[in-house]
């Protein structure tokens, strides 16, 4: 039988659908900038001297810093474009002092999905609590993986089943110390303050 060449056309993109690579999340590297994983993702770039929620178009007076804390949320669908499952799910990329350091991915459901993804990528949880089988679901585990440190927790809520999948890079331990100390630091200011104002 011949094909046609729209007929053609349709099977090749349904094998190309078929056989697309399961999603990478880890191609957007840790230790990548905002802008660059921006870039990969096709986002527009802040104007420079700007922050995102600051780019309204016009020219700013003064440039304005980078915050030491960055989070940039994306729809599944534009970080993984060829995994179906990610067409439901909600990305946060987090950044501490311009540096890639975690990825957050979120997914409701009526079934636990995200969790098939995880350990195709990261390993069978053979142990896995009880908890994780019943009905209404309330469930922890984790991988610690020589660069990565991931995280899972699923619980169900009226029917529905929230996955949360938290991939941490081990490399950027420094980077979250920083953060640690520079808002205890803050926070003891803040006290300070407070108990000045008391008196």
């Amino acid at each position: 039988m011949r094909l046609t060449g729209v007929a053609t056309a349709v099977m090749i993109l349904f094998m190309a659908a078929a056989h697309a690579p399961a999603c990478n999340i880890e191609r957007f590297r840790f230790g990548s900038s905002p802008d660059s994983v921006r870039d990969r993702i096709g986002m527009a770039m802040p104007k420079k001297g700007l922050l995102p929620e600051q780019d309204n178009g016009l020219d700013a007076e003064e440039p304005t810093e980078r915050p030491d804390r960055e989070v940039i949320a994306v729809a599944g669908e534009e970080a993984c474009r060829y995994t179906r499952l990610f067409k439901k799910t909600e990305v946060d990329f987090h950044f501490l002092f311009d540096r890639l350091v975690q990825i957050q991915i979120r997914l409701t459901t009526e079934k636990p999905s995200l969790i098939e993804w995880a350990e195709k990528k990261y390993g069978v949880v053979k142990n896995k609590p009880r908890s994780f089988f019943a009905k209404r679901k309330n469930a922890e585990f984790f991988w610690d993986k020589k660069d990565t440190l991931v995280f899972y927790f699923v619980h169900t809520v009226a029917g529905k089943t929230s996955e949360y999948l938290e991939i941490t890079s081990k490399k950027h331990d420094a980077l979250f110390e920083k953060n640690a100390e520079k808002e205890e630091r803050a926070f003891e200011k803040t006290l300070k303050k407070t108990g000045e104002a008391d008196r």
